[in-house]
């Protein structure tokens, strides 16, 4: 009676092998191996028995064997075949251990008092590795407000720009080809051209002498020019306007010079290009200009 309770089959391995073998030789060769499996993975080395294994006569198990003679191994013990025999010896193994495992009386049931001593052939927890930690029960504070929750990070503050002097080497800058310059400021704001640059030594000297702080002295430009038609001087009983000249003098009717009128144009050409809306105020003022 064989020893081992089953005989494992590598039928990919074994399809992949024998594709060349008749359907005679097919069943001769698994009813070779049974054999062997049952003996201890071996059969004898003679012609007579292995015939009779098989079923046939002994001249057809000579022409058989012929072509199973690649598959088969002859050793002292008897015929045998390779991949079978290592499969054999593995199983041995474990039977062996397994009995042994046996004998010391095997695996027992799980018991609830873990105080009692353990039985022979328990698997310790050494080899079964630590058991996980319990989770940790989930609680819910119903004391925190809804309101609470929803709150978010509070924004990070933005930097204020540092607030500066205006230098007492400060000019106005002449950018007067700059569609988005101090000059170009200054007549979007009304200020005539002729009268800039005494706006700017005045809005200088005034700041100077105050000590004021500015984050941006352009943006101060624009409060200072923007309130120009609020201050400006006016003339005696003809209506006459009088705006003082870069040279210190003052301009009356008709003072209008020739390149003041080209500046003005250049300027209002400029301005215009940025911003088309001004067009009929620049023209608006032109004429009030020229009429006196």
């Amino acid at each position: 009676m064989s020893q081992a309770p089953a005989m494992p089959m590598y039928w990919d391995a074994y399809l992949a092998d024998t594709t060349h073998l008749s359907a005679e030789e097919h069943g001769a060769y698994l009813l070779l191996m049974a054999a062997m499996w049952r003996r201890n993975g071996f059969v004898p080395d003679d012609d007579v028995d292995n015939a009779r294994i098989l079923k046939v006569s002994k001249g057809k198990w000579r022409k058989i064997k012929t072509r199973l003679d690649p598959f088969l191994e002859y050793t002292a013990q008897g015929i045998t075949q390779k991949k079978l025999q290592k499969t054999w010896i593995r199983t041995q193994e474990i039977i062996a251990k397994n009995r042994l495992n046996g004998a010391k009386g095997g695996r027992p049931k799980m018991n609830e008092n873990k105080d009692l001593e353990k039985p022979n052939g328990l698997v310790w927890d050494s080899q079964l590795g630590t058991p996980p930690e319990p989770e940790p029960e989930l609680t819910i504070d119903t004391d925190v407000s809804i309101g609470a929750l929803n709150k978010t990070a509070p924004r990070p503050k933005k930097k204020n720009k540092p607030r500066t002097l205006l230098p007492e080497e400060w000019e106005l800058p002449q950018d007067q080809d700059d569609a988005r310059g101090w000059f170009a400021l200054a007549v979007k704001n009304g200020v005539p051209e002729s009268e800039i640059e005494r706006q700017g030594q005045q809005f200088k000297n005034h700041h100077v002498a105050k000590g004021n702080l500015m984050v941006n002295w352009k943006a101060a430009w624009g409060t200072w020019t923007g309130n120009y038609q609020d201050f400006k001087p006016r003339g005696a009983g003809n209506g006459a306007t009088i705006y003082s000249t870069q040279q210190g003098g003052t301009q009356q009717q008709g003072g209008h010079s020739s390149a003041s009128e080209s500046q003005s144009t250049h300027l209002r050409a400029i301005y215009e290009s940025s911003s088309p809306e001004r067009g009929d105020q620049l023209a608006n003022e032109d004429r009030h200009v020229q009429r006196y």
